[in-house]
């Protein structure tokens, strides 16, 4: 998926999204997962939110993250957009954990940018990590990496596609029946 589709996608998804106020704050430390700031859990889907975090100084600064999440038909996309040089600086590799610290999907670069993206179905109710650091930290542990700088994070869950397709479904069938009426 190219940069602009992704980017786009998040749009989209913060547009339909019941929040209106991001509420995913970094304060530090977030430097591990037992330090991980909590984003809220979503009560309804589609759901989506945003924050503006930052790769501080040290060069080897990692971002955790953590949410709840029970419903096992959902997809959930994490995209990191860097802000310092749009689309470049900083350059950040991403991670996605599930509560016993294994490594489930990580991304560096996605679709040719500096940011990342990765999406996972979500297979049971439980806490995910979410671990921005900058790329060549593939171990997420906090190695030198030099990167620096504020990043924007869109989190966002959705019904799986074949739930979707259903939905979608239903409503045709809704408003077909509507016009009949």
């Amino acid at each position: 998926m190219g940069r602009y589709a992704v980017v786009l996608s998040a749009i989209m998804v913060l547009a339909i999204s019941g929040s209106a106020y991001p509420s995913i704050i970094e304060t530090e430390p977030n430097n591990t997962m037992a330090t991980a700031d909590v984003i809220s859990s979503p009560t309804s889907y589609p759901w989506s939110d945003v924050g503006i975090c930052s790769l501080d100084s040290s060069g080897s600064d990692i971002d955790y993250f953590k949410i709840w999440l029970t419903d096992s038909s959902t997809v959930m996309t994490v995209v990191t957009t860097p802000l310092d040089v749009l689309f470049t600086d900083p350059d950040t590799l991403l991670g996605l954990f599930d509560s016993s610290g294994t490594l489930l999907v990580s991304n560096d670069d996605s679709g040719g940018t500096n940011g990342s993206t990765v999406m996972y179905n979500i297979t049971s109710t439980g806490w995910y990590y979410i671990a921005v650091t900058g790329s060549g930290d593939t171990n997420f542990n906090g190695d030198y990496h030099g990167e620096v700088g504020d990043y924007m994070l869109t989190v966002s869950v959705v019904p799986e596609p074949a739930t979707l397709v259903l939905l979608g479904l239903g409503g045709l069938i809704f408003l077909v029946r509507r016009r009949r009426g």
